[in-house]
């Protein structure tokens, strides 16, 4: 189990089996904490999820820790329920994707 009451395997639904196995072989949530949950759905997505974090985190918990291990899962929860594109860098927004040159 992790700190946030769900294993790796909860979390990681379209990654490859193997990649969460070893989420779960290194007890990632349980050592990360709570955004470590975040740090899969990179891995999971291939997109921005803790840049977007922490933006959102700074501007809505000024002055709050920014150590992983200390910030609750609530808050984590809270971030997953916003539009997160709004935090994400215009570079970094999928419809501004453009196919690298050959």
């Amino acid at each position: 189990m992790s700190v946030v009451g769900v294993p790796c395997s909860g979390v990681c639904r379209m990654m490859s089996a193997r990649s969460c196995a070893e989420f779960e072989r290194q007890q990632f949530i349980e050592e990360v904490g709570s955004v470590g949950r975040l740090v899969i759905k990179e891995f999971e997505t291939a997109r921005l999820w803790m840049y977007p974090f922490n933006a959102w985190y700074t501007l809505h918990h000024p002055g709050a820790s920014m150590r992983q291990s200390e910030i609750d899962a609530s808050v984590v929860d809270a971030f997953l329920q916003i539009d997160v594109d709004d935090f994400v860098p215009p570079e970094y927004k999928t419809h501004n994707l453009r196919p690298f040159p050959v």
